[in-house]
């Protein structure tokens, strides 16, 4: 299993919009995509940052979740004022 790590920025103006967006059009998404485990997003309020962790059962996987999202939804993401910063992928050695 492979386990997926993004961070990012958001204007926090835009909260609730960022906040909708993963809570539903990103999260249904995710959970129809091949290979996927499971998924979490976490907002730090105070420094306008954000964290999304899903878990795949193959690498190939891990690293296809960004492009098998869609290019609406990639839009509909920058649309919001995101800025995601470089993803990385790591092998899970343990999950409890």
């Amino acid at each position: 299993m492979y386990t997926r790590v993004t961070t990012g920025r958001y204007d926090s103006v835009r909260i609730e919009e960022v906040q909708a967006l993963f809570t539903t059009a990103v999260m249904t998404a995710t959970q129809r995509l091949p290979g996927f485990k499971s998924y979490n997003a976490a907002l730090d309020r105070k420094g306008n940052r954000i964290v999304a962790i899903s878990t795949w059962e193959t690498e190939e996987q891990a690293h296809g979740f960004r492009d098998q999202l869609g290019a609406d939804l990639i839009q509909q993401m920058q649309d919001a004022g995101l800025e995601l910063n470089e993803t990385q992928i790591f092998e899970t050695i343990a999950q409890a």
